[in-house]
């Protein structure tokens, strides 16, 4: 089945000049389609692209296009060409801006991102010949397009995967069964395989299915590494998760030097896991230094800059504020370099947003919140950031009046003291009168009283420590790393698994 999700670009809008055979009025709308596809790869999803024509100015009419999700994995490339059909059914049919008349619908794009091709391959319908034919397409140009089996086979595992990541947020109780039959066909696809935190994220029964599922991969390629450091980011969810307790954490040591010791172990994936076993076991120093690692190992490596974003932005947590502050400009600057890696990923702008509330660059902070909510993030720290904005926004507006406006006696010893004093500084004369000369500091005395007043409001120390307290509390459920791969996976499981692969 096929469903469409949103729908992009503007309606009723004639486009001027004449168009050639491989020049449809949708081309800006489509110019947009190869910027996403760079970015996104195979993580974008499917695309329909329309042409319309007024039937009485001849007008070209331009439409918006619709995002379209498989809801269930398609079998075949005939199964994606149906998609043609289901997509002229879900076009929305604009009205010429001249004639007020309905445009009627020329031809159909369905672009859907070919891995292995690195470009679109596109699905044509024209209405003067009611037929669909197979394009490749990218920002350069399009050309016919004959497919061999082996590419057919990669474009319909990662269709399959991006109708996996749908069913496990619509129904989740069928993605074990569905991502079981999918891996046996194609083992090693990261795609799939970033799918099994859905299953973690179900409870006890969930975890095992993904243990069984990995048992299996593992007793058909006993020498592969990837099912065995799979099964080592699922051993260290399930312990954030407490699903298992902190035993757990020296089984998944030993399975990660297993897979260290195979070949084609030694890899990216590896040594994040290792980071994040670390940071678990609460060796915060070990797991810097291992992520530090990764960066230099393995560049650009976005996965690992954002864990030690992560890092540096716990230091800053109720640290003095010259430790904050250079703290939280790293996390900043780690932040940066992952969102400049992997730009569609919102977590980084999360992050930034949250590195930018510490440092007070308040407006910085909103910019980032607000662009991590446009791009679908639901991440809790998302939450928060934008409750601290608002209660900033809340304080600045609603603050009390100053101390000076609700006790002007208060403010004004200190006023009348250096009155006093600036008399005195005008009469050297005053040596003839020593004893009133005398009398004259002690008016000066009121101003050091009036200084002690902050003592009053002095609970820098006591507030100081609550942040420690409140540190304390969320140390439980801190665990940046899992709950960054919680929020990440309701929306797209390539984030889910980011902080652990490779």
């Amino acid at each position: 089945m096929l469903s469409a999700l949103t729908r992009v670009g503007g309606a009723g809008k004639i486009l001027g000049g004449s168009r050639g055979e491989h020049e449809p009025v949708s081309r800006t709308l489509r110019e947009g389609r190869a910027r996403i596809t760079a970015e996104m790869g195979a993580a974008a999803f499917d695309e329909a692209f329309f042409d319309f024509v007024c039937p009485g100015c001849r007008a070209e009419v331009d439409d918006q296009s619709v995002l379209m999700i498989h809801t269930e994995p398609p079998q075949g490339l005939d199964d994606l060409e149906r998609s043609v059909a289901r997509a002229r059914e879900a076009a929305h049919v604009p009205e010429c801006p001249t004639c007020r008349a309905p445009a009627a619908l020329e031809r159909v794009w369905v672009h859907a991102f070919h891995p292995t091709a690195g470009r679109d391959l596109v699905l044509r319908w024209s209405a003067a010949d009611d037929a669909v034919e197979r394009l490749w397409w990218d920002a350069r140009g399009e050309e016919p397009a004959r497919l061999d089996p082996e590419q057919v086979d990669a474009l319909l595992c990662v269709e399959v995967a991006r109708a996996l990541s749908v069913m496990a947020s619509t129904r989740p109780g069928d993605l074990a069964a569905e991502l079981g039959a999918a891996l046996r066909r194609w083992p090693r696809e990261r795609a799939l395989l970033q799918l099994l935190p859905n299953l973690v994220e179900q409870g006890a029964d969930g975890l095992e299915a993904s243990y069984r599922l990995l048992d299996d991969l593992v007793s058909r390629a006993p020498d592969d590494p990837l099912p065995t450091l799979w099964r080592v980011e699922l051993a260290l969810l399930a312990v954030e998760a407490e699903l298992e307790g902190a035993t757990a954490l020296d089984a998944a040591q030993a399975l990660l030097d297993r897979a260290l010791a195979m070949p084609g172990g030694d890899c990216e994936q590896a040594h994040l896991l290792r980071g994040n076993l670390l940071h678990l076991a609460g060796d915060v120093e070990g797991a810097r230094a291992a992520y530090e690692a990764v960066v230099q190992r393995f560049p650009p490596s976005p996965q690992a800059h954002h864990n030690l974003g992560l890092l540096y932005l716990e230091q800053a947590r109720g640290a003095d504020p010259e430790t904050a502050s250079g703290a939280a400009e790293t996390a900043l600057w780690h932040f940066d370099q992952g969102h400049e890696a992997e730009p569609y990923d919102p977590d980084y702008l999360v992050g930034r947003a949250r590195a930018l509330l510490i440092l007070g660059r308040l407006q910085e902070a909103r910019e980032a919140a607000a662009d991590a909510r446009e791009a679908g993030s639901e991440h809790p720290e998302l939450r928060r950031v934008e409750r601290a904005l608002q209660l900033q926004v809340w304080t600045a507006e609603h603050a009390p009046a100053p101390r000076a406006a609700q006790r002007p006696d208060a403010k004004k010893k200190p006023a009348a003291a250096k009155e006093r004093s600036a008399a005195a500084k005008k009469k050297p004369a005053a040596k003839k009168k020593p004893a009133a000369a005398k009398k004259k500091p002690a008016a000066k005395k009121k101003p050091a009283a009036a200084k002690r007043k902050p003592a009053a409001k002095k609970r820098p120390a006591a507030a100081k420590r609550k942040p420690a307290a409140a540190k304390k509390k969320s140390a439980a459920k801190k665990k940046p790393i899992a709950a960054k791969k919680r929020s990440a996976a309701k929306k797209k499981p390539a984030a889910k698994a980011k902080r652990r692969r490779g």
